[in-house]
């Protein structure tokens, strides 16, 4: 860690205090408690910082064992050349403060608690799909979130998932308690997969519509499982989740039709009596087909 711990003591006292602090929870390099000593006065505020660079901070010596810093204070008057006056109002306070810490690496609880996403808008750009005329189904689609994570915080996903499209009725998916993978040692990346396909949920008629727009939500619950002393996060640590999207499809299409023109110039068809245009289709995809010409020419 980097970073200072500043102490801004105020007395009304008109005499010198001498002033200790200790915090068992901070220590130094050699596992040395912090611990100070100094002397404040009366009529100013009286400032102290300390270096906290290559400390560690212990947040689990204390009572309920984490998220606690406990700090010792005694205080003792100094003897004085001539006589003083003392009333029931004065006093002795002080207030402390970390400022620009930096931390290495923590390690301990971090408690439970979820992180929840606000709903957003994706556009997955299927317009392709509403320019076939016909009826679609896309019959094995799959969504594949690849993880990587070197955070050592248990965690779940939660996903909301809501296709919409005008004139249809919207489809959702909600695929719950899906487990992120974590590292269990620092300095570790986990990786993982999680996906969303035809067993596990309804995207096939999703994504058969096709939506306009999908609304994607939900949350992420951090040690859902309740206490572990076993968590970590380094200044490095992050946790990446990139998207796949595979539409392999199947078409069903009524009622298709085309047309083109052609212009034909030359003596050649200056005596055509008629011709006809033959034209040879497969069903498949991409479209292929093969075109015959017949010319019969008058003489």
């Amino acid at each position: 860690e980097s970073g200072s711990l500043n102490l801004d003591f105020r007395t009304s006292l008109p005499i010198n205090i001498r002033c200790s602090i200790a915090i068992p929870g901070i220590l130094n390099v050699n596992g040395i408690p912090l611990s100070r000593t100094f002397v404040i006065s009366g009529g100013s505020p009286n400032l102290i910082n300390i270096d906290l660079s290559n400390h560690l901070i212990d947040l689990k010596r204390y009572s309920i064992g984490y998220n606690e810093l406990q700090i010792i204070f005694s205080k003792e008057i100094l003897p004085t050349a001539n006589s003083v006056n003392i009333n029931r109002d004065d006093s002795i306070t002080f207030s402390y403060s970390l400022t620009n810490l930096r931390l290495n690496h923590a390690k301990g609880y971090f408690g439970s608690r979820s992180i929840v996403a606000d709903p957003s808008t994706a556009n997955l750009d299927l317009e392709f799909l509403n320019e076939i005329n016909g009826n679609i189904f896309i019959a094995n689609p799959q969504i594949t979130f690849n993880i990587q994570n070197s955070m050592g915080v248990p965690a779940r996903l939660n996903l909301n998932l809501l296709g919409s499209r005008s004139g249809n009725s919207p489809v959702i998916i909600n695929l719950n308690n899906q487990n992120i993978p974590s590292p269990a040692i620092m300095g570790n990346v986990a990786t993982g997969t999680i996906q969303i396909n035809r067993n596990n949920s309804s995207l096939p008629q999703l994504l058969s519509l096709p939506p306009d727009s999908i609304v994607a939500g939900g949350s992420i619950d951090l040690n859902p499982n309740g206490p572990l002393d076993t968590n970590f996060v380094t200044k490095t640590s992050a946790l990446s989740i990139g998207m796949e999207i595979e539409i392999p499809f199947e078409l069903s299409i009524r009622g298709l039709g085309f047309s083109d023109t052609a212009e034909f110039t030359g003596e050649l068809f200056e005596s055509l009596q008629f011709a006809s245009l033959i034209i040879k289709a497969e069903n498949g995809f991409p479209f292929d087909f093969i075109t015959e010409l017949r010319i019969v020419t008058g003489k």
